[in-house]
């Protein structure tokens, strides 16, 4: 698991995500974590779009438009405290 300062966490239906990214030399590099499971993003942001991107990738399941804005408001929640 990539646990460090610059590492991210959301929550997902009952999963956590774990997203970490790093600027290297050619650019930004950037891995999600669910359940011992790696799901490598690239370039992109390590933000909540890309956690539920990734959480889908590993877990196989999609949200619906309801469980999305769910999960959108209830991480800006934990990320504003």
């Amino acid at each position: 698991m990539f646990l460090d300062k610059e590492s991210l966490k959301f929550r997902i239906l009952e999963d956590v995500v774990y997203m970490y990214s790093e600027e290297i030399c050619y650019g930004l590099n950037t891995v999600a974590e669910v359940n011992n499971k790696y799901y490598y993003l690239g370039a992109e942001i390590a933000d909540i779009h890309s956690a539920i991107h990734a959480w889908q990738e590993l877990t196989g399941k999609q949200l619906s438009a309801e469980q999305t804005r769910f999960v959108i408001i209830n991480n800006k929640f934990m990320t504003d405290k």
